[in-house]
């Protein structure tokens, strides 16, 4: 297409003039706008929307089975709910905090509905809200976020086609102030699950398509981790999209303080969880007890109910997961809880709780993600470092690629001054033979001057380059090297992507060869050049400017091709919010990282080395330099 294109142009050309051109391309204009709209008339319609619901459904499918078989949430279940599940129970909020009856039953006549409920019935419960909207609250370490993931793999295995799916999304990442809800819903939701609707040319307009039907029901767990000048914004946003089906995760006081200077969630029913009895507290400890704490857990488990400050202290779910694993390895006795509480009271009773529990996940032999090569006390160190960044900057979800922004802005204006600098002289030194070669080669005094310049003044150049760039980055404050996601490698090519690309690539080549046909028009190719074109079997008895511009066409059309169909997408966002470990995260985007220096290196080669030919072929040089002298050049335009 992109050789018959160039040269029926040619044959206008040169056949008539070069109006007729600008005629005859404006009438192919024309018709390919025609056959679009045309085609946008007559297959859209019906057949638009029966494809887009069973894509729709498709993709919901698809989401119950990654949320079924994901790896991280069934691990974290399964520590959870060993040797049972704590029982977790629930009820109807008090009226302060609830809406009308008929605004939540979207009727004049709605009666109220008793909500209560407890163990695994907590989509059975969001399913009997006519509204479609259901607020979770809960003191700090009641279970929320445990209860708000079992509540997302609650369908079961055969659902009928058009049951909404629900689906876990952390909401602290949320800023109203940059994107809409259903913007970052989509994001989120694509970060979370990559495999979702993948094949899909228009992949985000499937999943906005589940969101806008109803078909996927966002659980958003957290919303008390959501900066506090945020969380008025994301709440009215809510409210401002009263249709908008949720289930929302909160810690009640939190939710108090919101109250106070908003209105309530519009259409939203509330339920409250309620802390287990002290009597299933007991039960459980003992009965998750090893073996050689039985006798122990069995003496403390005596205490709770008698023992106000003890029982405070194991009254949510999270305290008793953590007395749990604080004790589970020998050497260690729970006993000593009893007299703690008795003497020093709740708070203290916690802080001990959660100074053995990380020891104990430091020490256990069950962990695989390489904690025992931290000793405690440093672990403690670093840990408490990592909590008082994450409190300077108001937020709770600890991104280990932005951890370089706890750094203050002169220490990353001193890194992009010496990243500049390190480039400036790799590139000048790898490439000192190409410029010394070059320059032999070249008849114009001041260029020559130049590049001679280039290769003796590297170190000034490097240095002048660092205090530039530094002065710059601590104006801009632009320094700092935390990154918004962390990458990996992704094949992104295939079938699919050549398909989409050829378009592309047919009108690239029959835009090169119509720009070379106009050159070499004005200005006569050179000898070399004409000589390289003799040498190219099958080309017709043209002119110079046609054969060049039928080659130039086809290259281009070949190479955009083929870059289309193996592309490698170096820079990927990794999917952070369900990988199934933070090193196997790491590795990725070290492989990326290695990865996009290895493209940028050889497609700095193969630039460099098509400029030079370029160079060459007009006559501006009058021999080519060395090959190794012009790779290593280079490599070190690519790394630079």
């Amino acid at each position: 297409m992109a050789a018959l294109a160039a040269g029926g142009t040619a044959w206008v050309w040169l056949r008539y003039d070069f109006e007729k051109v600008n005629w005859t391309w404006g009438v192919v204009a024309g018709v390919i706008a025609v056959y679009v709209l045309l085609d946008q008339l007559f297959h859209t319609g019906t057949t638009g929307l029966a494809e887009a619901a069973a894509h729709r459904r498709a993709a919901a499918d698809e989401l119950v089975e990654l949320i079924r078989r994901d790896p991280t949430d069934e691990a974290l279940l399964r520590t959870v709910d060993e040797p049972y599940p704590l029982p977790v129970r629930w009820r109807t909020a008090p009226d302060r905090f609830l809406p009308s009856w008929r605004a939540i039953g979207r009727s004049s006549s709605a009666l109220p509905v008793d909500l209560a409920g407890g163990n695994g019935t907590l989509w059975s419960c969001y399913r009997s809200v006519p509204s479609g909207r259901l607020l979770l609250l809960g003191p700090a370490g009641s279970g929320k976020s445990i209860l708000a993931l079992r509540m997302a793999r609650e369908l079961p295995v055969h659902r009928e086609p058009d049951t909404p799916v629900p689906a876990l999304v952390p909401a602290d990442s949320w800023d109203p102030d940059r994107e809409g809800f259903h913007d970052w819903l989509v994001d989120r939701i694509g970060r979370r699950y990559p495999q979702l609707a993948a094949g899909h040319p228009r992949r985000d307009a499937v999943l906005r398509d589940l969101i806008e039907t109803d078909l996927l029901v966002p659980v958003l767990d957290g919303l008390d981790e959501v900066p506090e000048d945020r969380l008025i914004a994301c709440l009215d946003e809510l409210n401002a999209l009263p249709t908008q089906r949720f289930v929302l995760t909160c810690r009640t006081s939190v939710y108090e303080r919101y109250l106070t200077q908003g209105e309530k969630l519009r259409g939203a029913a509330v339920v409250m969880l309620e802390p287990p009895s002290p009597a299933e507290v007991a039960d459980y400890l003992v009965d998750a007890a090893p073996l050689h704490q039985v006798d122990n857990w069995t003496s403390v488990a005596t205490t709770l109910g008698d023992a106000p400050q003890l029982t405070a202290a194991l009254s949510t779910p999270l305290m008793v997961a953590m007395a749990r694993s604080a004790f589970d390895q020998p050497g260690t006795d729970p006993r000593d809880l009893v007299p703690l509480a008795r003497e020093r009271g709740q708070r203290s009773v916690e802080d001990d709780l959660l100074t053995r529990a990380v020891d104990a996940a430091l020490r256990s032999r069950r962990g695989s993600q390489g904690l025992r090569r931290w000793e405690p006390e440093t672990a403690r160190r670093y840990l408490a470092f990592l909590a008082a960044h994450l409190e300077s900057l108001d937020v709770r979800e600890f991104r280990w690629w932005q951890l370089a922004n706890a750094q203050p802005g002169p220490f990353w204006a001193f890194v992009a001054g010496a990243r500049t600098a390190v480039a400036v002289w790799l590139t000048l030194t790898l490439s000192a033979d190409a410029l010394t070669a070059t320059a032999e080669l070249v008849t114009h005094p001041p260029t020559r001057n130049l590049l001679d310049a280039l290769v003796r003044e590297t170190d000034a150049l490097a240095i002048t380059a660092f205090l530039l760039a530094s002065v710059v980055a601590l104006i801009r404050g632009s320094g700092r090297a935390g990154r918004e996601r962390p990458r990996r490698v992704a094949f992104v090519g295939g079938l699919r992507a050549l398909r989409v690309g050829l378009p592309g690539a047919l009108l690239g080549g029959a835009f090169l060869a119509l720009s070379t046909f106009s050159f070499l028009t004005a200005f006569a190719p050179t000898p070399q050049l004409v000589a390289l074109l003799d040498r190219v079997p099958g080309l017709p008895p043209w002119p110079d400017s046609a054969r060049a511009a039928v080659v130039v066409g086809l290259l281009s059309w070949a190479y955009e091709a083929v870059l289309a169909g193996l592309r490698v997408d170096v820079a990927a966002p990794a999917a952070e919010l369900g990988a199934t470990s933070v090193v196997e995260t790491l590795e990725a985007d070290r492989a990326a990282s290695v990865a996009s220096a290895l493209a940028s290196a050889a497609t700095g080669v193969l630039r460099l080395l098509l400029a030079i030919a370029a160079l060459r072929l007009t006559g501006v040089l009058s021999a080519v330099p060395p090959l190794p002298a012009l790779v290593w050049a280079g490599v070190g335009l690519g790394l630079g």
